[in-house]
């Protein structure tokens, strides 16, 4: 697993740089998923489930407008609670009882648990990307369909801060303000 700088921008339309990355960038590809995201703990974790494993990105620092991240967990489940406890220990704060033994948690029950001790909030999140390389940098468009909005992201990540901030110049989102997915989303479901 590697560190990667990432920095992820939301609008209704990027149509811009959408014809930006289809003329100037490699097409690497197109993928559609469901996701449920973990949102509520602390903004040093992206926790998600996705494709059947309890996914865990960990943010090392801010450089600038660029964000740090390195994914930490990757667990197919079921999960035993001795795989899940630091995670929730660290995101949101649950430990102890609550976290003691026990079976093993199936990916339907992991929402149900947080909700169950008054922690985090389950957000499924369906996404459509187009992923594109360029020099270094990858880069993708979503279409992001969540808590009954749709609004697009145009993201870009890689290991060298320069490559990538050339890229955000190239696609001209430099000027926009860096949300990772976890801060967009609980900014849907808890407007204001």
């Amino acid at each position: 697993m590697v560190d990667r700088y990432e920095f992820r921008c939301w609008d209704d339309d990027f149509a811009p740089q959408a014809a930006i990355l289809e003329s100037d960038w490699a097409t690497l590809g197109e993928e559609r998923s469901r996701e449920t995201y973990l949102l509520g703990g602390t903004d040093r974790f992206s926790l998600k489930i996705r494709d059947g494993r309890f996914e865990v990105k960990e943010k090392l620092k801010t450089e600038g407008i660029l964000e740090l991240w390195r994914p930490v967990a990757g667990i197919a489940f079921p999960l035993s609670m001795d795989e899940l406890a630091p995670w929730l220990e660290q995101a949101f704060g649950l430990g102890g009882a609550a976290t003691q033994g026990g079976e093993d948690v199936e990916e339907q029950a992991l929402p149900a648990l947080l909700a169950r001790h008054g922690v985090g909030q389950a957000l499924v999140v369906e996404k459509h990307r187009r992923r594109y390389g360029l020099a270094g940098v990858l880069a993708e468009h979503v279409a992001v369909a969540a808590a009954g909005r749709h609004l697009q992201c145009v993201a870009a990540e890689g290991e060298e801060p320069s490559l990538l901030f050339t890229g955000l110049r190239l696609l001209h989102v430099e000027e926009r303000e860096n949300l990772a997915y976890p801060a967009r989303l609980l900014q849907l479901v808890n407007p204001g």
